[in-house]
């Protein structure tokens, strides 16, 4: 998902710049390898293990539930 945000920023950053006239900065795709040396880099960035969900903690997620959980 790091991947696919960073690539998003980037069409953005391009089309701010690139018009109909002319393209003006182009990228090459960014690396398999990229987000593993991010990490590296920047150690403060952490990554959440996710867990599954039991079947019936999802079935109770109601908005009504989620509501009342969120005004106590």
């Amino acid at each position: 998902m790091l991947l696919e945000m960073a690539e998003e920023i980037r069409k953005r950053r391009v089309r701010g710049i690139n018009d109909e006239l002319g393209t003006y900065v182009e990228y090459t795709p960014i690396e398999k390898d990229w987000v593993p040396r991010l990490l590296r880099r920047h150690p403060e960035l952490s990554c959440v293990v996710t867990q599954k969900i039991d079947a019936s903690r999802v079935k109770e997620a109601t908005p009504e539930a989620i509501s009342k959980f969120l005004k106590s």
